[in-house]
C-alpha cells in the first residue's frame, strides 16, 4: 500500500472520530445553587443541624450559595454517586475556616470517598477558601462522598464540590496512535530495505 493511501486513510479516520467530551459531573448540587441541600443527605444531631448547618448567600466561594457547618458533635453531608469499580475519579471541593468572633478551635474536618480518607484536619486555623483536589479509585458501582465535621466556636464553609471520572483516551485517539505507529514502522522497514539494496 502506498504511503499516500495510508496517509489519506489516517486522515479519514481522524475526521470520523468523535471529539473528546468533557467529563460528566457526577455530583448533584455541588455548589448548593438550589439554595438548600437538595441531592445531599444530612447526618448528625437533628437539633444542631437545624441551628448550625445551612445553605445561604453569606459566604459562597463562587455562585450565589454556599453551605456552612458549625456543630458541636460530628455531623455533615454525604452523597452517593454511580461509579465503576477500578476506575479513577477526580474529587474537589472548596473549604473555608471561618472565624465569627469566638475563635476557631477546637474543630475537625474529614472528607472521604468510598470510606477512603481524602483530607482530614484537626484544629484548623482561620483561613479563606482553599480548593482541594484529589484522585481516588472506586471499589464498587456506588461510592459515597462524605464530609464530617465539628466546629463549635465557628463554622466551616463548603462549596464547589465536584466528582468526575478521570479522562480515558477516546477510541479515536487510540486509532490515531495505532495508525501513527503503523506509518512509523512502514517507514523504518522501507528505509532498511533501501539501505540493504545500496
Amino acid at each position: 500500500m502506498s504511503a499516500k493511501i495510508m496517509i489519506a486513510a489516517a486522515m479519514g479516520a481522524v475526521l470520523l472520530t468523535p471529539v473528546a467530551s468533557q467529563a460528566a459531573e457526577l455530583i448533584g448540587n455541588g455548589g448548593f445553587e438550589t439554595g438548600d441541600f437538595t441531592d445531599w443527605t444530612l447526618f448528625g444531631d437533628p437539633v444542631e443541624l437545624g441551628q448550625y448547618v445551612a445553605v445561604d448567600t453569606v459566604a459562597p466561594n463562587s455562585g450565589t450559595y454556599g453551605a456552612y457547618f458549625g456543630t458541636q458533635t460530628p455531623g455533615g453531608i454525604s452523597q452517593t454517586v454511580s461509579t465503576v469499580a477500578g476506575h479513577t475519579y477526580n474529587i474537589s471541593f472548596a473549604l473555608q475556616v471561618e472565624n465569627v468572633g469566638g475563635g476557631v478551635t477546637p474543630n475537625s474536618f474529614l472528607a472521604t470517598f468510598g470510606g477512603a480518607t481524602l483530607y482530614t484536619v484537626t484544629n484548623a486555623p482561620e483561613a479563606g477558601y482553599q480548593l482541594f483536589s484529589f484522585t481516588s479509585t472506586a471499589t464498587s458501582a456506588a461510592t459515597e462522598l462524605k464530609f464530617t465535621m465539628t466546629n463549635p466556636p465557628s463554622f466551616f464553609d463548603l462549596d464547589d464540590i465536584s466528582v468526575t471520572e478521570s479522562a480515558v483516551p477516546e477510541p479515536g485517539v487510540w486509532a490515531l496512535m495505532l495508525v501513527g505507529f503503523g506509518l512509523t514502522g512502514a517507514t523504518l522497514r522501507r528505509r532498511q530495505a533501501c539501505a540493504a539494496r545500496a
